[in-house]
């Protein structure tokens, strides 16, 4: 685990680094919480993309095997979640709404 802004040195990622949400199968809120499915073994990837885009809607991520809960920030909406991920993952559109 790294605090945010502990590393100065991280990119933003790129079109080749958002890959990963390839094994994105669907999206669940329920007030602040959120659960995202994936298919096996792509859970961390896809939480380490979202964390390091630092999209708005997203307080933090958690990552298991197939499965990533989060937290989504007081102010914003399981549709802001939904609309965040699509802007910067387009390919999602369809798994989300």
């Amino acid at each position: 685990y790294v605090m945010p802004g502990s590393i100065s040195s991280v990119s933003q990622p790129t079109v080749a680094d958002k890959r990963p949400l390839d094994g994105f199968i669907s999206l669940e809120t329920n007030g602040n919480i959120g659960v995202i499915h994936t298919l096996p073994a792509f859970s961390h990837t896809i939480s380490s993309t979202i964390d390091a885009l630092n999209l708005a809607p997203f307080a933090g991520t958690i990552a298991g095997e197939d499965t990533i809960i989060f937290v989504i920030r007081e102010g914003y909406t399981g549709e802001n979640v939904k609309e965040a991920l699509i802007k910067e993952f387009p390919n999602l559109i369809d798994k989300l709404l």
